[in-house]
C-alpha cells in the first residue's frame, strides 16, 4: 500500500517536503528513511498529524548535519536513546532517531539501545498499530511498512501489545494503552488486557521512578478530552500507583469536561481532577509526583479560592480577580453560575493608582480601603464607579 496522497493530505506542506528531503539524504548516505510509529497511524486514520517522528538506519549524525544545513535548521537535542531533535526557523521540529533494537537488563528500568535495521525497530514497539512505518527514500517513497498487521488492528479498533513481556518490561505502556483506548475508541484484545492484569498483580508501575510516572500522568491529562482515558485506568486499579486516594469519581465528568475553545493546560486538568479529593489530599499527591511547583502552586490557589468562594467570603474576589487565567477558568465551570457572577461583579473599579489619587496611602492602608471596597460590592451596597468614588472618601475622612 502507498501512502503518500494520505500523507498529503495529514501532513502540513513543509513538513511533507521536509520528509522528501530527509529520504533524499538518508539516501545519498547509503540508508534507509522511514516515517515511523504514531504519524503512520494518524496517516492510516486520516487526522493531522501530532509530531513528525522519523528513523534513519545507522549512522544519522552526519544526515542530521546535512538536513540541518539544507533547511537552516538546529539540533536542538541528543539522547543516549540514539534521537535527536531537529528545530526549525519556522517553529516546528522534527524527531529523529535511529533504527534500533532494545533490550531491558531488568522489569521497569530504561532500555539498552543499539542501532539496527527497521524490522528491529518496529519489533521493539509498544502496540502493533504504532509499529508501521512509511518508506521516505525516493525510489519506494510511501510505501507502509507493517510487519506486525497494525493496519489491520486499527480497522478493526484493536490495540494490540506485542508480547506477553510489554508491560512488564516497561508499565508505562499500561498508562499509554489507556490513552490510546481513549483518545481513539479502542478495545484491547484478551491477551493484552490479561497482560495487563498480569503487570499489575505484580505491582510492576510501583517499579516505575516518579519521573517517568508522572509523565505519562501529565500526556494523560494534557489529551483533549482525558475522561475515558482516566475511567479505564480507574477500572484496570492503575491509579492508585499515582496516589492511593485516586479514584474516577462521577464529579469527574463535569469537572474535566473540556472548555469550548479553550487551551488545556496542566494546572486547569489538575484542578479538574483534584477537586473531589479536596485541598490537602490534592498538595501531598502532587508533592510525591514532583509536579512543577508552579503547578502545585496555581491547584493550591484554585482549590482554597473555590472553597472560600463557596463560603460567600467576599475576599476571595480580590484573589480571583489576581489568579492566573487556569484558575479562573477553573472557578468559572465548577461555581454556580449566579456565585461566579457575584465574584466577578465584587472586583473593585478603581484601581490602586485611582485610590492614591483619591488619597489613599500606598501599603496596609490601600490593602484595607480596597478589601472593604471588595465587601461593598460584594454585599451590593457599592455599585458604581461613582459608588467607589463616594465610599473611599468617607473612608478616608474617618480615618
Amino acid at each position: 500500500m502507498n501512502l503518500t496522497d494520505p500523507a498529503r493530505r495529514s501532513v502540513p506542506r513543509t513538513a511533507f517536503k521536509r520528509l522528501q528531503a530527509f529520504g533524499r539524504i538518508v539516501s545519498r548516505h547509503g540508508g534507509q528513511a522511514f516515517l515511523v510509529g504514531g504519524p503512520v497511524r494518524d496517516i492510516l486514520l486520516r487526522q493531522p498529524l501530532r509530531d513528525i517522528d522519523v528513523v534513519a538506519t545507522h549512522p544519522v549524525e552526519p544526515v542530521l548535519r546535512a538536513l540541518a544545513n539544507q533547511e537552516r535548521g538546529l539540533i536542538a537535542r541528543r539522547s543516549a536513546f540514539l534521537t535527536f531533535k531537529l528545530s526549525f526557523p519556522d517553529g516546528t521540529c522534527m524527531d529523529v532517531a535511529t533504527a534500533r533494537k532494545e533490550t531491558y537488563p531488568q522489569a521497569a528500568s530504561l532500555p539498552v539501545v543499539e542501532p539496527s535495521e527497521i524490522l528491529h525497530d518496529l519489533a521493539r514497539r509498544d502496540f502493533s498499530i504504532n509499529a508501521m512505518a512509511v518508506e521516505l527514500g525516493p525510489r519506494h517513497f510511501g510505501e507502509l511498512i507493517d510487519p506486525l498487521g497494525g493496519e489491520m488492528d486499527l480497522a478493526a479498533r484493536r490495540l494490540r501489545a506485542l508480547h506477553s513481556q510489554s508491560f512488564q518490561d516497561d508499565p508505562t505502556r499500561i498508562y499509554r494503552a489507556a490513552r490510546y483506548a481513549g483518545r481513539l475508541n479502542l478495545r484491547w484484545d484478551g491477551d493484552t488486557l490479561n497482560w495487563i492484569r498480569s503487570a499489575l498483580r505484580l505491582k510492576m508501575p510501583a517499579q516505575l521512578t516518579t519521573a517517568r510516572l508522572s509523565h505519562e500522568w501529565e500526556k494523560i491529562l494534557l489529551e483533549q478530552d482525558p475522561r475515558a482515558t482516566l475511567k479505564i485506568l480507574d477500572g484496570w486499579g492503575a491509579l492508585t500507583f499515582l496516589d492511593t486516594n485516586w479514584h474516577w469519581k462521577r464529579t469527574h465528568a463535569r469537572t474535566l469536561r473540556p472548555g469550548k475553545n479553550e487551551k488545556a493546560t496542566l494546572s486547569g486538568r489538575l484542578l479538574g481532577w483534584c477537586r473531589p479529593f479536596g485541598t490537602r489530599k490534592a498538595e501531598g499527591a502532587l508533592a510525591h509526583l514532583e509536579l512543577p511547583a508552579p503547578v502545585r502552586g496555581e491547584v493550591r490557589l484554585g482549590l482554597g479560592l473555590l472553597e472560600n468562594i463557596e463560603r460567600e467570603d467576599p475576599l476571595s474576589a480580590l484573589g480571583a480577580a489576581k489568579a492566573p487565567e487556569s484558575v479562573r477558568n477553573f472557578l468559572s465551570q465548577n461555581l454556580p453560575a449566579p456565585l461566579w457572577k457575584r465574584v466577578l461583579r465584587s472586583r473593585p473599579l478603581l484601581s490602586g493608582t485611582d485610590l492614591m489619587e483619591l488619597g489613599a496611602v500606598p501599603g496596609p492602608e490601600l490593602g484595607r480601603i480596597l478589601a472593604a471596597l471588595t465587601q461593598a460590592r460584594w454585599r451590593d451596597t457599592v455599585r458604581s464607579r461613582r459608588d467607589e468614588v463616594r465610599f473611599v472618601i468617607d473612608n478616608l475622612r474617618g480615618r
